[in-house]
């Protein structure tokens, strides 16, 4: 049979109809146009588009399914790498990523791959039965910050290993910039809500109101035993460009205009919401934010909308798709144009004139471009002279957005880079605070949904690595080299080189320090705060050995109460030790004179190498 060259098409609301209705654009596949364009894939034998997408989804599969019409089955596949089917389906540049790779796409149009997977997510939500088999729980929990999609993905991926995670989410619903940045005619609010409900049977628990920074710190959420947590708190500090008029009455950051008309839905005659229905509209910027203001100012009841950007079409960095129907619902494109000076109306004759302090129009700078910037793109070069003013009462600044600084300036040891974006580990999205992770937004500035996604995939991975790895006790226990072991005699000929407490009964035990520099870390590991390292060493008093019979003691003496998870960490030690037949903790106070607690791990019969190895089991 014969390769069908092109897409099978999205059915869409017409142009004139939806440019003053805020239902979605887009309309979906019906089944039989799904199976159709799920027949035109290839099912290559290298699958080049599961590398275009961040979260790795087995694209062949998945299409295969929906070609036999195994929907189900379809859904399952999905499910396994992304836990926001329906909306990826929606919102994800695939033209850029997985259908950018899609071997078809050589010679004729790609495989309409997130249209197919729109249409599973649909399929699947639309049945009025869910069954969701929860995973069996470790006891472990993990705080999430944000519920955007980096912090909706990391929670959905963990919850299935068994993790109890609670998401914090400082504004009143779930779903970050899913529920208050993309526009109801793009991702209708209730497949968000939907996407979220899924996440909550499988336990993850949604806390909003929850302002982290102000409302709990990230230090407080480890006091209240959350044994990691992932900051996925976006970026949502919009950016101005410090150009003259900007405080006047009608200017507005895109993220205060979509909130409003999203979020608190100033869309909906019957809101409550405030928000200037301004008749001429000028948005600044050219990327899907920008897009996505300029056409809910139309439907708002906008006569004129403009887009000012300062680059060519060429360069404009939303999709094709939205700047396309941007087009057809009559957007107007001032391109290679650069604003300078935003119009406010002054009456000096009556300053309380109602309309004074209110924008008239925006001064823009004509264009051209000129050698590409670092980035690869042509520089936009104003051209002296070639002012003019376009008339709008209303200006829209959608030029990007920052993280805000909170988390930062409350979170002692989190790194952050000169743009205010955390910084991580690339491949696992560690920062340089233990067991916090982050991603998405939060570390990279705006960027889309679907990468988001993958940053929050890419922590959970690390942090269920990085928890497993920390309590993994019993795997040394029965494979301990006795070619390595020490006895008393070595230990206190290695001990004679140091005397902690200065009294002749404690020495050093390490055998050298590349391993105490690893127990250092092992310890650190297991009660975030390298300061709280207790003092070990080997008892040598005389009286104490002969009374227990014992062979090696090792002293640890805490400043303060220790705890973790809920357990006092001497219960924690009693626990470990009842892994290591002959190892007993006795408390006794401290004869050293230190205010906190003091108590022994007894090695009745044991060696160093055996305690060694219980301690790297929590690194």
């Amino acid at each position: 049979m014969a390769v069908q060259p092109k897409k099978n098409e999205m059915p869409v609301q017409k142009a004139s109809e939806r440019a003053r209705n805020f239902k979605e654009v887009a309309l979906g596949y019906d089944m039989e146009t799904a199976v159709a364009e799920a027949g035109r894939c290839l099912n290559c034998k290298n699958k080049p588009c599961i590398e275009g997408c961040p979260v790795n989804i087995s694209i062949p599969e998945f299409i295969l399914k929906v070609k036999n019409r195994d929907f189900d089955g379809a859904y399952s596949v999905l499910s396994e790498n992304s836990s926001l089917p329906a909306v990826c389906g929606r919102v994800c540049p695939q033209e850029t990523q997985c259908e950018s790779k899609c071997t078809l796409g050589i010679k004729f149009e790609p495989v309409g791959i997130g249209r197919l997977e729109r249409f599973v997510a649909d399929y699947h939500n639309s049945k009025s039965e869910i069954k969701i088999d929860l995973p069996e729980s470790n006891g472990r929990k993990v705080a999430v910050i944000g519920s955007g999609p980096s912090g909706l993905t990391c929670a959905g991926d963990l919850a299935k290993k068994g993790y109890k995670v609670t998401v914090f989410e400082a504004l009143h619903l779930a779903g970050g910039v899913l529920v208050y940045g993309i526009p109801e005619f793009r991702l209708p609010k209730e497949i968000v809500k939907k996407e979220v409900e899924t996440l909550k049977q499988y336990g993850v628990d949604i806390q909003t109101n929850v302002i982290i920074g102000k409302t709990l710190t990230v230090d407080e959420l480890f006091e209240e035993g959350y044994e990691a947590v992932f900051v996925g708190s976006g970026a949502g500090l919009p950016k101005f460009m410090g150009i003259k008029g900007e405080s006047l009455k009608g200017v507005y950051s895109a993220n205060e205009f979509l909130t409003r008309a999203n979020l608190m839905k100033a869309y909906d005659s019957t809101s409550q919401t405030p928000i200037m229905k301004a008749k001429n509209v000028a948005v600044v910027g050219g990327g899907n934010v920008a897009m996505d203001s300029a056409r809910t100012a139309l439907r708002l009841g906008a006569e004129n909308v403009y887009i000012v950007y300062r680059r060519s079409m060429d360069e404009l960095p939303a999709r094709k798709e939205e700047v396309e129907h941007a087009e057809e619902e009559g957007i107007k494109f001032e391109i290679l144009r650069n604003p300078v000076e935003i119009i406010g109306y002054s009456n000096p004759d009556d300053r309380r004139d109602p309309k004074n302090g209110f924008v008239t129009g925006i001064k823009v700078r004509k264009c051209e471009l000129g050698d590409p910037d670092e980035r690869g793109r042509r520089r936009p070069v104003e051209i002296e002279g070639s002012e003019y003013i376009i008339d709008v009462d209303c200006v829209i600044m959608s030029i990007g957005t920052s993280p805000n600084p909170l988390i930062k300036s409350t979170t002692k040891g989190l790194e952050v880079n000169s743009r205010g974006g955390i910084i991580v580990e690339e491949n696992t999205g560690k920062t340089s605070k233990k067991g916090v992770y982050a991603g998405g937004d939060a570390v990279t500035g705006a960027a889309t949904v679907i990468l988001a996604m993958g940053a929050g995939k890419t922590a959970a991975k690390a942090i269920d690595e990085y928890l497993t790895k920390k309590y993994n006790f019993s795997k040394k226990q029965n494979n301990v080299d006795m070619s390595t072991v020490f006895n008393l005699t070595d230990v206190v000929a290695m001990s004679q080189e140091i005397n902690i407490y200065n009294d002749g009964n404690v020495f050093k035990c390490y055998p050298d320090e590349s391993e105490y520099n690893e127990i250092v870390s092992a310890w650190s590991d297991m009660t975030n705060d390298s300061h709280e390292m207790p003092a070990f060493g080997v008892s040598l008093d005389r009286e104490t050995r002969k009374a227990k019979e014992s062979g090696l003691w090792v002293e640890f003496v805490f400043g303060k109460q220790l705890e973790y998870n809920g357990m006092p960490f001497e219960n924690l030690l009693i626990n470990v030790a009842k892994g290591y037949q002959g190892f007993n903790l006795i408390r006794y106070s401290s004869k050293y004179g230190y205010d906190g607690r003091c108590f022994y791990l007894d090695l009745v019969n044991k060696n160093m190498t055996n305690f060694y190895n219980i301690l790297c089991d929590f690194s």
